[in-house]
């Protein structure tokens, strides 16, 4: 097998911390500091996490066979969706952490984390069942 695959793989069990991240922000809300700093720091890594599986995805549909047009924009639409949702995360988090949060901060981080993992599980979905599109 290839490296990309294995680094491509090695990615996508990183990538699963967005799926428990909506969790993580629901204990915030408590005033749990260190908590906060767990969560802009799973947030910031994923950033760069996201990017390498962005580009070693890309590498690896281009060496396979049977890949459809459809199935292709539909896994590059999702992965926009968690690249926006990842950015526009990051202030209310950074809020969050720092003390300075308001009530909306926290149903914002909410909401941005919960539409990440949704995101993230149809990926998963995808990836496992080419032949859905």
């Amino acid at each position: 097998m290839d490296i990309v695959f294995y680094l491509h793989s090695t990615v996508g069990l990183l990538l699963i911390a967005y799926i428990l991240l909506p969790f993580l922000i629901t204990t915030l809300k408590n005033g749990s500091e260190e908590m906060a700093k767990v969560s802009v720091f799973i947030n910031r890594v994923g950033m760069y996490i996201l990017i390498v599986a962005f580009l070693s995805g890309g590498y690896l549909i281009s060496q396979v066979e049977g890949i459809t047009v459809p199935w292709m924009i539909v896994v590059i639409l999702l992965l926009l969706v968690m690249f926006a949702m990842t950015g526009m995360i990051s202030k209310p988090l950074k809020r969050v952490r720092d003390g300075s949060a308001i009530d909306s901060d926290h149903k914002k981080a909410k909401m941005f984390s919960f539409i990440n993992a949704i995101a993230l599980v149809f990926i998963l979905v995808l990836m496992y069942n080419p032949t859905l599109l």
